[in-house]
């Protein structure tokens, strides 16, 4: 069983959050939304508690939401996991005195996570790209268009991201062609692989650091010996 402590001390972010009305002031930037009675919202953060090293930064129910708010300086892939537990735990505190084996429904409000991050090192490139989407859609930029086409927003940045990182493993496998066959003949190579490979020669250009008209040289002079 995990040992609960009760003396860890208190982040920035609980320290601000845990008065209600800078908890509101960040309920409503969130979801856009301009309430003004900090006693209408219910603080749900699971005070002086740690379990299995993990702590419930703050929460709170408002408008029939469950809303967890968690601030992390450093990636964590098992936020979603802790987060389960966190709206579990909660959720016992407020159905408290309900009789879960009842017949009746028991209403429980949306549970709706959150994460700050301001750590240093970077999320994984999908992700990054998703939550950039979800936050031009939020502020209104170019919301309709993102909101229609989100997925096809998202994987044809994720192409050409993928494309630019495939030219430079393209420019990384010239330079070691070079290497152990001779610069020129190394960069020969490299312009007829990309060619059967279907790239333009703009695209051949740019890596092997050559001009079109060299590269299509190279293209014919090859072309002609081949007839």
């Amino acid at each position: 069983m995990a040992k609960e402590q009760s003396n860890y001390k208190d982040t920035v972010f609980r320290m601000i959050f845990k008065d209600k009305e800078n908890l509101l002031s960040l309920y409503n930037g969130v979801n856009g939304t301009d309430y003004k009675d900090p006693e209408k919202m219910e603080i749900t953060t699971l005070e002086n508690a740690l379990y299995m090293n993990m702590k419930n930064d703050i929460s709170c129910v408002m408008d029939f939401s469950l809303n967890l708010y968690e601030h992390q300086s450093t990636v964590n892939p098992n936020i979603p996991l802790r987060d389960l537990f966190y709206v579990s735990k909660i959720l016992q505190g407020l159905i408290v005195k309900e009789d879960v084996y009842s017949s009746r429904r028991i209403n429980i409000p949306i549970p709706r996570f959150y994460m700050f991050y301001n750590g240093l090192k970077e999320m994984p490139l999908k992700e990054a790209i998703d939550r950039a989407i979800t936050e031009c859609i939020r502020e209104g930029i170019l919301s309709d268009f993102l909101r229609k086409n989100r997925a096809e927003a998202l994987e044809m940045s994720w192409y050409e991201y993928n494309e630019e990182l495939h030219l430079k493993n393209e420019r990384q496998i010239a330079y070691e062609e070079g290497l152990e066959q001779g610069l020129e003949n190394g960069i020969k190579q490299t312009i007829l692989r990309m060619h059967k490979n279907g790239y333009l020669l703009n695209q051949i250009a740019e890596v092997v650091d050559k001009s079109q008209a060299e590269v299509k040289a190279v293209i014919e002079k090859e072309e002609s010996v081949l007839i």
